[in-house]
């Protein structure tokens, strides 16, 4: 997000000061960065795929607050003469909700698509208004 708040900002202090200090984190910096983007004189087309990058990203933050702030604890079931074992999230009403290994590695997969293509329209958009890139 720095890299494309400075092609957009063309001053990369400003730009690091309004991704990092000037929002909290999560979804406020993802509306921040939106507003810059918005607001820039970027094509409609320019914005339009920066912004389904932050979206995407805003619709995966609250599986990131689920996978981050609910416990996940090993438990643990017998049946028969089997004992079996699982991952279970833990909300914070006690509720439990088995969950895989598989679907936080995809997850983590699908974040590190998102931050590969904000990457990618960095390098774009640095290239197609010649502009350096950090």
């Amino acid at each position: 997000m720095v890299d494309l708040a400075f092609v957009i900002l063309r001053n990369l202090e400003a730009a690091h000061q309004h991704v990092f200090q000037m929002s909290a984190a999560g979804t406020e910096r993802l509306r921040r960065f939106d507003r810059i983007v918005g607001s820039s004189d970027l094509s409609t087309a320019e914005r339009r795929a920066i912004m389904a990058v932050t979206e995407r990203l805003r619709s995966l933050y609250s599986t990131r607050n689920d996978i981050v702030h609910s416990p996940i604890v090993l438990a643990y079931s017998v049946e028969g003469a089997r004992i079996n074992s699982r991952l279970t999230k833990i909300s914070r009403e006690g509720k439990q909700r088995d969950v895989s290994l598989s679907t936080i590695r995809k997850h983590a997969d699908d974040v590190g698509q998102c931050i590969g293509k904000l990457e990618e329209l960095a390098t774009e958009l640095s290239a197609n208004h010649g502009k350096n890139t950090l």
